[in-house]
């Protein structure tokens, strides 16, 4: 009785095996299935990534997409278009010397239209009398020159994303050429996370620096028009920021 139950056993065991070519065609099925997890996986964390002031994302996105490409030609497609676009959106990037010209000429422009102002106003003022400045005078300049001063630093806190990312870019353009190998992931995501949140925070207090001082001048344009220059004198002078 137990030789024919082990028989029966052996019989069922065999049928339910899978030939060699099933096991083949289940074997690619989940290999397929596996790219496809890990790549779409890493793509979607990328895309999460992407707006934040590091290259963790797009490095997300790329090897995300590499990842497809082992399985579906499909990928590797979009990986070589992806390369030449943004190939030809690098070479259209200006250079570094090219930005410094730019700047030194907007700079020398800027002084030369303040030396214009200055000079028209000297002009006007001839003959006039000047007046001694007030607390009210020197409270409304104060806040003005806060307002000025935070639009100033998030201006150039902009030009500095904007420097760094082109030169990021022109760093990686010898590797979208059509036979280059792609660059090393090796991401450290605690040091881009502590530059992320420091970015972060610097925009912060620039944009709240900036809102500060656009309040402070709201309001003393306010009062001052509502009860007169004598109430703007109880109002402190902000800090410089």
């Amino acid at each position: 009785l137990e030789e024919e139950k082990y028989e029966v056993a052996e019989v069922k065991r065999s049928e339910s095996m899978l030939s060699e070519e099933e096991w083949k065609e289940l074997r690619a099925k989940a290999r397929k299935a596996g790219i496809a997890f890990a790549g779409g996986s890493l793509v979607a964390v990328g895309v999460v990534l992407a707006p934040l002031p590091t290259p963790a994302g797009e490095a997300l996105i790329v090897g995300g997409v590499g990842v497809l490409a082992t399985e579906f030609p499909a990928a590797q497609r979009v990986i070589d278009g992806a390369k030449e676009k943004a190939a030809q959106f690098i070479d259209s990037l200006p250079d570094e010397d090219d930005d410094k010209e730019k700047d030194g000429g907007e700079e020398e422009k800027k002084t030369e239209n303040s030396t214009e102002k200055a000079s028209a106003k000297g002009e006007e003022c001839k003959g006039m009398e000047i007046k001694a400045r007030t607390r009210e005078d020197d409270i409304i300049d104060a806040h003005y020159q806060a307002m000025k001063d935070a639009a100033s630093g998030v201006k150039d806190a902009a030009s500095s994303v904007k420097k760094k990312a082109i030169k990021l870019s022109k760093s990686v353009r010898p590797h979208l050429e059509p036979d280059a190998e792609m660059p090393s992931m090796n991401i450290d995501m605690d040091e881009a996370g502590k530059k992320m949140k420091h970015s972060f925070r610097n925009m912060q207090n620039k944009m709240g620096e900036m809102s500060q001082s656009f309040r402070w001048r709201e309001k003393v344009e306010q009062i001052g028009q509502l009860v007169g220059k004598d109430s703007v004198k109880s109002m402190p002078i902000p800090p410089r920021f």
